[in-house]
């Protein structure tokens, strides 16, 4: 598993983003045409679009930890993200087998 923590955001910081966030029925819930505007704006390549729309992934993802209390966090694998109140170590077992499993449906696929 990586750490929780990522640097600073490269192309979008939602906390920023005037609208980004509304607040509704408890739950912290992103504005997608304001987010995917700014996005559009930002983002040079397929690279980058993948990259800002984790960012944008990982920031929700951190207000819905705040929403749901102390016991959740943020874990992420290489590929996934996972919202969490489980064991450390289960949840780097769930990463872990998202991770396989992809990489068997791949191996399928292919």
């Amino acid at each position: 598993m990586e750490p929780e923590s990522k640097s600073q955001p490269e192309f979008i910081k939602l906390d920023d983003l005037p609208g980004a966030f509304s607040f509704e029925e408890g739950y912290t819930r992103p504005n997608w045409q304001a987010i995917y505007q700014t996005i559009k704006r930002k983002a040079v390549g397929a690279l980058d679009l993948e990259a800002a729309w984790n960012e944008v992934a990982r920031q929700w993802l951190k207000h819905l930890s705040s929403d749901l209390g102390l016991e959740y966090r943020l874990e992420e694998s290489g590929r996934f993200m996972l919202l969490t109140s489980l064991g450390q170590k289960t949840a780097g077992e769930t990463l872990a087998f998202a991770e396989r499993t992809l990489d068997l449906r791949r191996g399928i696929v292919q």
